[in-house]
C-alpha cells in the first residue's frame, strides 16, 4: 500500500484552497435569488426525506429522549439557581 507523503498533502491543500477561492468569486459575480434558495432548500428537505423520512415527524423513542432531556435541565437548572 502506498502511503501519504506529506507533500501529497500540502498540495492537496493547495488545491483546495485555489478551487475554494475561485468558487467563492463565481458566487460573488452570480449571486443566488431568494427563490432559488428557497427552490434549493426544499429540493435537498425532499432528498432528506426520501433518504431518512420526514424529519419533522417524532416517534414515541424520539419524544420520551426529548422529555427526559428537558426534566434533567430542569434538575440542573435548579440545583444550580437555587
Amino acid at each position: 500500500m502506498k502511503g501519504v507523503s506529506e507533500n501529497d498533502w500540502k498540495g492537496y491543500a493547495e488545491r483546495w484552497k485555489i478551487a475554494n477561492k475561485a468558487e467563492r468569486e463565481w458566487w460573488r459575480k452570480n449571486p443566488t435569488s431568494s427563490e432559488e434558495a428557497i427552490d434549493w432548500c426544499l429540493s435537498s428537505l425532499r432528498l432528506f426525506e426520501s433518504m431518512h423520512g420526514d424529519p419533522f415527524v417524532k416517534d414515541r423513542v424520539t419524544r420520551r429522549d426529548e422529555a427526559e432531556a428537558r426534566e434533567a435541565w430542569a434538575r440542573l437548572r435548579e440545583r444550580w439557581s437555587g
